[in-house]
């Protein structure tokens, strides 16, 4: 003979259980609650890092390079360069000794084209 309890469906639970959840944070609060007074009495002790200031030269201001790319060539600084080897060995010999290698170069004028001032810098 079958129990009436076999013939009822049963339904699924589609709640989660807060039970195990609330025993898992009480434990933890528990555990934080414990430890929080080892680490204020210091039994970690952390040494905190120390910051060295690096040798600057003071009163010394970099100023960058300014380049101005012309139909008849390169400026350099307002110090005209003929050629692309000349243009090369100036900016180089500018940028060696400098830690600020910051160079300007003004928008071009609708004269030269984008391939023609690709074509001198690379």
């Amino acid at each position: 003979m079958q129990k009436q309890s076999d013939n009822i469906p049963q339904e699924e639970l589609s709640e989660i259980n807060v039970i195990p959840l609330a025993d898992v944070c009480l434990t933890l609060v528990i555990i934080i609650m414990l430890i929080s007074p080892m680490i204020l009495q210091s039994m970690i002790q952390v040494q905190p890092s120390q910051a060295v200031s690096a040798p600057s030269k003071p009163g010394v201001d970099e100023k960058p390079v300014f380049v101005d790319i012309t139909v008849q060539g390169f400026t350099i600084n307002n110090n005209a360069v003929l050629t692309e080897f000349d243009f090369v060995r100036t900016l180089r010999n500018l940028l060696l000794d400098k830690k600020d290698k910051t160079v300007l170069i003004p928008p071009l004028p609708k004269s030269i084209t984008n391939w023609w001032c690709a074509r001198w810098i690379w």
